[in-house]
């Protein structure tokens, strides 16, 4: 029995410390709220339940809202208005550290992607109320002579972004406005970040979507889940992208061997969800070994968020 024992402790020891468990632990750690966020108050607009709130944000929202135990309340016939005065009111009191990366850009409030709004809100207070949160993700890469994925362009954020400064990210990434679709999203975005060109994007793939329930930079304000519309782009090997609108500080292309090294052990390096985004790209191209032994539990937990 002590005999077979030590057997399987040896087994799970070397299943965490393949590649895919690895990768997992990565994951895992940036889909960390589900417990936070399935234990918050609702947030209900005009009696529809739409997202959670964190008990620091429900209380700095009191003024506005009714707060009870159970629930983070607002009924208006304009919601959109109504949260424009709550929040732009907030934003002067300086009450919440996010809203000081006050963007000007409207985010949807809804129950699913494919669901009709039901109010819209600034982005940088989106994420104290909750609601399902969508972006999209760009990979861009240089194919070996056999179509494989042989180097990965990634971007570095400016030190200048409200969230997540000076962090590793996709050559181009950004959150989905309100009445953005995905495509015509992340095309702007390879443009205005990458300076991709219109013949490059006609190559522009959408693979599928990763998606989490996590926690906001300011870990005390916010949880969300979170889904990512992924996207490939097959570039020339001498291509280069160009920074276009300062949202990204520089670039460099890297070896998918070294994209590998570095995903498994620089863990402060990287913008927290971008590690999902080049997880699964590097799952569908092959090069994570099926046969390790937290393959299928990685598989789940590229998608363990709503996904909706």
């Amino acid at each position: 029995m002590r005999r077979a024992l030590a057997v399987c402790c040896a087994s799970t020891a070397a299943a965490l410390d393949t590649v895919s468990g690895r990768l997992l632990r990565r994951v895992k750690r940036v889909d960390a709220g589900g417990d936070a966020y399935r234990s918050a108050r609702d947030f209900v607009l005009n009696g529809e339940a739409l997202g959670k709130v964190l008990p620091r944000a429900a209380d700095a929202l009191k003024p506005f809202f009714a707060v009870t135990d159970d629930a983070v309340t607002l009924k208006a016939a304009d919601p959109t208005t109504a949260l424009k005065e709550a929040f732009d009111a907030l934003r002067e009191q300086d009450a919440i550290p996010m809203l000081r990366g006050w963007r000007d850009e409207p985010f949807a409030i809804r129950p699913s992607f494919a669901a009709p709004a039901r109010a819209v809100v600034e982005r940088a207070a989106a994420p104290l109320l909750g609601a399902p949160a969508y972006g999209v993700f760009c990979t861009a890469y240089v194919q070996d002579a056999s179509g494989a994925p042989a180097e990965v362009w990634l971007g570095r954020r400016s030190s200048k972004k409200p969230t997540w400064p000076g962090l590793l990210d996709s050559v181009a990434a950004g959150g989905l406005a309100a009445g953005e679709l995905p495509r015509d999203a992340m095309a702007a975005e390879c443009q205005e970040e990458a300076g991709v060109s219109e013949d490059l994007l006609h190559g522009l793939k959408p693979v599928g979507a990763v998606s989490y329930t996590g926690f906001h930079q300011d870990r005390d304000w916010a949880v969300k889940p979170d889904t990512l519309f992924c996207f490939d782009l097959v570039v020339p090997h001498d291509w280069a992208p160009t920074p276009v609108d300062g949202e990204v500080e520089s670039f460099e292309k890297i070896t998918v061997d070294e994209l590998i090294d570095r995903l498994v052990r620089d863990d402060d390096a990287w913008k927290p969800n971008v590690g999902l985004v080049l997880t699964d790209f590097l799952v569908r191209h092959g090069r994570v070994p099926a046969d390790d032994g937290e393959y299928l539990d990685l598989i789940r937990a590229l998608r363990n968020g709503k996904c909706a």
